[in-house]
């Protein structure tokens, strides 16, 4: 079966509290630990990256789904072993 979703490392532009923004995936196929709902990507903004807050909470990482990229900035080609 042919993979659809972009690769980690991938940056690509989605909207997100009404403001659209580069995005470096950093995850895919994941589950919100709190509300339990899959997304097909987790990320953070480009070229940022990821920011706690005072508590050591993540602040700004972002779930979104394959249907809310707006563009794909760059694909990363690099390929870990499938398991």
């Amino acid at each position: 079966m042919k993979e659809v979703l972009i690769n980690i490392g991938s940056i690509v532009e989605v909207e997100h509290h009404g403001e659209v923004g580069n995005y470096l995936i950093t995850g895919k196929r994941v589950i919100h630990f709190k509300t339990m709902k899959a997304w097909d990507y987790y990320s953070v903004p480009y070229p940022e990256g990821g920011k706690r807050d005072k508590e050591g909470k993540d602040d700004n990482g972002f779930y979104f789904n394959h249907p809310d990229i707006d563009k794909i900035i760059h694909v990363c080609k690099v390929k870990i072993n499938d398991q």
